[in-house]
């Protein structure tokens, strides 16, 4: 009876210990969603329609601001595209602020191998206001996006969206 207990106090702890590891992935894989969350918000949330553009050294720290969300490469890459002064130039050149709206994230599975990646497609709206709080255009976002564990945290690894249409940025 002793050694029954005694084996089925190991197997219960066994269990648990298993089940643990098993939610280690989903936390990656829910903390990879915040962080995207998070970038998405932070890039494509603009509530002055003024910024000079102008001032080299502002330009340059509004880009800055985005370097923790992403790995040296995939920044350098985006930054090289103005990828990250593209929303400003866009609330500029409407004279609007933009906020994002029905924020939808989910992971998804890809043939690369990489099992310490999260891959997450993405989609949302933006909405365009004017100076007076009037809704004066929308429009849905979609994109892909790869987060992985670095020694520095989550880091956005690859990133792609279907961007602003140019038509926002130079009316």
């Amino acid at each position: 009876m002793r050694t029954f207990l005694l084996l089925s106090c190991y197997a219960l702890i066994l269990f648990i210990v298993s089940a643990c590891g098993n939610t280690t992935d989903a936390t990656l894989e829910d903390k990879a969603i915040e962080h995207g969350k998070e970038f998405i918000t932070e890039l494509y949330t603009i509530d002055n329609a003024d910024f000079d553009f102008e001032d080299v050294e502002a330009t340059l720290d509004l880009q800055d601001e985005f370097l923790p969300y992403f790995t040296d490469e995939e920044f350098e890459n985006l930054a090289i595209k103005r990828f990250f002064i593209m929303p400003q130039e866009a609330a500029n050149a409407q004279d609007s602020t933009i906020s994002v709206k029905e924020m939808e994230l989910e992971s998804y599975e890809r043939d690369d191998g990489d099992e310490d990646a999260v891959n997450v497609e993405h989609e949302f709206t933006l909405v365009l206001t004017d100076q007076d709080g009037n809704e004066v255009e929308e429009f849905d976002i979609t994109g892909q996006m790869t987060v992985i564990e670095t020694e520095d945290g989550l880091k956005i690894d690859r990133y792609h969206d279907s961007k602003i249409p140019v038509e926002m940025i130079t009316p």
